[in-house]
């Protein structure tokens, strides 16, 4: 909503301090698609609040924003194109890596809970520590020539994800950054059609410590 008709409706309301008319709203600060505001009156009454919801120092509806592209696959770029086309405004790419990286903790953390759970439900299941899985890989992009792809084993006996392992040959991040922070992403060296083959080796050979879990028989598709 635009900020004078907000103004033309609190000019409406009384003060919760002299009870008259007159309020005035200004917007302070703006993030991305969240804003900060400050109700004032001349008796000297101020009151502060953001136009959406915040989690430390981030606002959920940014969060979210980030969230649903990359669900989608798009990234910064698209972003910015997507809320200047509606005339709405963007948070700056370093806000988005920002929020890119607290999601990222998010999504592996909620990953290893349902993957810990999923290997407790098969040695309940089965009562024993031997299993079987399907093992498969993907790719970012069609074919062979992908620089990221993705490994990942599924129990037969439950159907679940007992195991994932993100494979990258490449990122700009990483090659950019001069000082690195400790983000390393690039974790395979060699083809992309050998990532399913070092992805599922490394599977099998973390089963026994990470899963408490024996991988018995395998069930893949040939490659």
């Amino acid at each position: 909503m635009d900020i004078f008709i907000l103004n033309c409706v609190f000019a409406a309301l009384c003060c919760p301090q002299c009870l008259k008319t007159g309020l005035k709203l200004t917007e302070d600060s703006r993030f991305g698609l969240c804003s900060d505001f400050t109700l004032t009156c001349k008796c000297g009454y101020m009151n502060g609040f953001t136009s959406t919801a915040k989690i430390g120092r981030k606002s959920t509806l940014n969060s979210l924003l980030v969230l649903g592209l990359r669900l989608i696959g798009k990234g910064f770029t698209a972003g910015k194109k997507l809320l200047c086309t509606v005339n709405l405004p963007f948070m700056s790419k370093s806000t988005f890596r920002r929020h890119e990286d607290q999601l990222l903790k998010a999504v592996r953390c909620a990953a290893d809970k349902n993957m810990k759970e999923a290997a407790t439900e098969v040695r309940t299941k089965t009562k024993t520590s031997s299993c079987g899985v399907s093992v498969d890989g993907t790719w970012q992009r069609r074919g062979h020539n992908s620089l990221n792809g993705c490994v990942s084993a599924i129990s037969i006996d439950t159907g679940k994800v007992l195991d994932l392992e993100p494979m990258s040959l490449y990122c700009r991040y990483c090659d950019k950054k001069k000082n690195n922070d400790g983000h390393v992403c690039s974790n395979h060296v060699g083809s992309s059609a050998s990532m399913e083959a070092v992805g599922a080796y490394r599977i099998f050979d973390r089963s026994k410590q990470c899963k408490r879990l024996k991988y018995t028989k395998y069930y893949g598709d040939g490659d």
